[in-house]
């Protein structure tokens, strides 16, 4: 789930960092650069929190002397310990989500190893031949059980624990480092000297090695308490910043995780100073706005820093003095520290002694700390597999996952395509819609109105408008009033095509009459009409057709050309939705001679899809 953009900033300093004192004051307390000792102190992996606001809880009181005293009387750093000496300051915008404990201790793990992994094994010469109950140990390495859920007793991961749990919130992260320093202690090429107080304890647990085991369980605690499970093996240092937001379960549904993702994105590069195109990131202004300045969207927002306070932009940020503190590390077991080699022979104890009786407590870590085994919750919040747009519902027996979506499939006749997914404990949609399919023409069928179709004439040839084209200007031919002969009034139609010549189409017309303007044109097209007739007289003068109008998608108004006197209009008649008009067919009467003519008729216009 970790989304890395664009924003890189890379700076070089070369801090001329040296590994022996050569100033005036070079006490036992001189140290190549601030804070290096917290990469030689204890650690407690159950209540650390790399995301603390300021100093990590899990650390403890040191263990390793750094420095040792030279042939010229100044102090210089051990051989055991090497750091880096030019540094690469790397400050990149990270984001993460989560919506359960698993999750979100996954990100922890993976933002905090310094190594391939965050914590290394027990090593075989610590746990060859110790009765440990529970775990069956060989020749492998082993990380005890507790240990596998690092930080569970955290107040910030409890809490987290139970927002993701109780109130179904999902939880988005932004920050950036800026790493300058690297540690690495070596316990395999040599022997790191320890500080008095610690080789104290571990004289303590040697003499506890003959006491009862309540005595040794109150030793084993106190020795914890003081030195944690864990040393640091590799410790990155530099500043941090934070961006944190908690949302509410009726957010989430809303947005799919890679959108909340995008937006806290922008969200926190706007905190820190990074200057973002908003819309192409993926969250637009109202996305943002919706996502967190809507009533109950959010439920806590905060921001955190180390080493350095927050700044007006990343980039002054990343050039301030740092007081550089522990970001990234790799564990290493306490008892890997119980060899004959750090401890028999300097201390006169016995590392397989103390072995024997620390060990076992130290693999039933829970019961020996807790008084009872830190079992991994299970279900919703905890360890369920629903996607962030779902809420988790049911018992922890239950299973809590969704399939995946199918793929979109379009429905006969329809623009809209389906997908579906099959979910099971996880309450949410599991059908999604939206418009993207190419509906077949043989789904819309032209469609024809029709006008007076009396029985005088006879039904021209349609005439139709070039292919993908439609029907944009009207003009009619008429013929004034006549006065005592015979009048006709609506002689002939003519519709123009919005084609690039501008083809007409008349389908049928008499040599009457003369034709009038052309109407305004119609961008969008036509998609209804109307006729104007008159009914027949007897044995007065019949014209029959009088006037057409058609009305215009633009604006929804009627457009006219030329009209008869005579008559009166028809109901108005539209294509459906869709729809434009296309196509014209009359019914022209042919001269009658000495008998009355009405010339043009009927009219029937066709209607055609174009979506």
């Amino acid at each position: 789930m970790k989304h890395y953009i664009s924003m890189i900033v890379l700076l070089l300093f070369l801090l001329g960092v040296n590994t022996k004192c050569t100033g005036d004051d070079c006490s036992p307390n001189w140290l190549p650069f601030d804070n290096m000792n917290s990469a030689l102190k204890g650690y407690d992996i159950m209540t650390g929190n790399p995301f603390s606001n300021g100093k990590d809880p899990g650390f403890r009181q040191q263990i390793f002397v750094p420095t040792l005293k030279n042939a010229e009387h100044r102090y210089e750093l051990h051989s055991a310990f090497t750091y880096d000496n030019e540094v690469y300051c790397d400050t990149k915008m990270t984001t993460d989500i989560s919506s359960t404990s698993k999750e979100y201790r996954k990100f922890m793990r993976e933002t905090s190893k310094s190594g391939v992994d965050l914590q290394v094994g027990t090593e075989t010469e610590v746990t060859a031949g110790i009765d440990i109950k529970g775990a069956s140990i060989s020749a492998t390495k082993k990380i005890p059980e507790p240990f596998t859920r690092a930080w569970g007793k955290s107040h910030d991961f409890q809490s987290m624990q139970g927002l993701f749990s109780e109130k179904k919130s999902l939880v988005a992260t932004s920050f950036a480092k800026c790493q300058l320093y690297e540690v690495i202690i070596h316990t395999f090429s040599s022997i790191p000297p320890l500080m008095e107080p610690f080789k104290k304890s571990i004289k303590e647990l040697h003499q506890a090695s003959g006491a009862d085991k309540n005595t040794q369980l109150r030793i084993f605690k106190s020795f914890i308490r003081h030195y944690g499970t864990h040393f640091s093996i590799k410790t990155s240092f530099g500043g941090e910043i934070v961006h944190r937001t908690v949302f509410s379960s009726s957010t989430k549904k809303k947005f799919d995780g890679e959108k909340i993702k995008k937006c806290e994105y922008v969200r926190g590069s706007k905190i820190f100073g990074i200057q973002v195109e908003q819309d192409k990131e993926g969250c637009s202004s109202t996305d943002e706005k919706r996502l967190y300045n809507e009533q109950g969207s959010t439920i806590v927002s905060s921001i955190m820093s180390k080493g350095a306070p927050p700044e007006k932009d990343i980039y002054t940020w990343a050039q301030q003095d740092f007081k550089s503190v522990p970001l990234k590390y790799q564990l290493s077991p306490i008892i890997n520290l119980f060899k004959k080699k750090y401890l028999d022979d300097g201390l006169q104890v016995s590392a397989e002694g103390i072995r024997k009786w620390f060990v076992p407590l130290y693999f039933n870590f829970c019961v020996s700390m807790y008084g009872s085994e830190c079992s991994e919750n299970n279900g919703c919040g905890y360890d369920d597999q629903c996607p962030s747009d779902t809420d988790c519902v049911g018992g922890p027996t239950e299973s809590h996952y969704c399939r995946a979506w199918s793929s979109w499939s379009c429905q006969h006749c329809s623009k809209t395509a389906i997908r579906t997914r099959m979910c099971h404990g996880c309450s949410g949609k599991t059908t999604e819609t939206k418009e993207m399919c190419q509906i077949e023409s043989s789904c819309f069928p032209d469609k024809v109105m029709s006008y007076n179709t009396g029985s005088w004439g006879s039904w021209r040839s349609w005439e139709y408008c070039p292919k993908g084209t439609w029907v944009v200007k009207l003009q009619t031919n008429i013929e004034s009033y006549q006065g005592g002969d015979d009048d006709t009034a609506l002689n002939a139609i003519s519709l123009r095509c919005n084609n690039d010549v501008g083809t007409t189409i008349k389908s049928g017309y008499t040599n009457w009459g003369t034709w009038r303007a052309e109407s305004q044109k119609c961008i969008n097209g036509f998609y209804g009409g109307m006729l104007k007739f008159e009914s027949y007289q007897g044995s007065d003068d019949d014209t029959s057709t009088n006037a057409i109008r058609l009305i215009c998608r633009d604006d929804n108004q009627w457009y006219k050309s030329g009209e008869g006197g005579w008559g009166s209009w028809t109901q108005s008649t539209y294509c459906p939705a869709g729809y434009k008009i296309v196509g014209l067919q009359t019914q022209i009467e042919s001269y009658q001679g000495s008998d009355d003519d009405t010339s043009l008729n009927g009219v029937r216009l066709l209607c055609r899809y174009f979506g």
